[in-house]
């Protein structure tokens, strides 16, 4: 299920919050695999995983920003990083080219 960015609104401090998760996600994805936003398992429930230090940083962010953006709990790093990629596209602007690690759109004025 696709998010619509007509019918789902956020802030830009949502979506910021919503873009530093993606990068977590990417690097927290080894202990966890993929997970949707607000969903980590407890790190008790990985044996042999680990249990404290930046698995618990990842645990309390995941849930943090679920708490903050909850319109978006429960959806895939793909479809939030889609829907923000269709967000910043109705933002205006014409000339548009998908950059970064999280393919955000940037106007190519700003590159030159």
């Amino acid at each position: 299920m696709d998010i619509d960015p007509h019918a789902v609104q956020i802030t830009d401090r949502q979506a910021t919050l919503l873009e530093a998760w993606l990068d977590m996600h990417a690097s927290a994805s080894r202990w966890f695999g993929d997970y949707a936003l607000g969903c980590t398992p407890d790190a008790s429930e990985f044996e042999g995983k680990p249990r404290s230090g930046p698995a618990r940083n990842v645990i309390q962010q995941d849930r943090a920003v679920a708490k903050e953006v909850p319109q978006l709990r429960g959806y895939r790093a793909d479809q939030i990083q889609e829907y923000l990629v269709a967000r910043m596209a109705m933002g205006g602007g014409t000339l548009f080219e998908v950059s970064g690690r999280i393919r955000r759109l940037v106007p190519k004025t700003e590159k030159e």
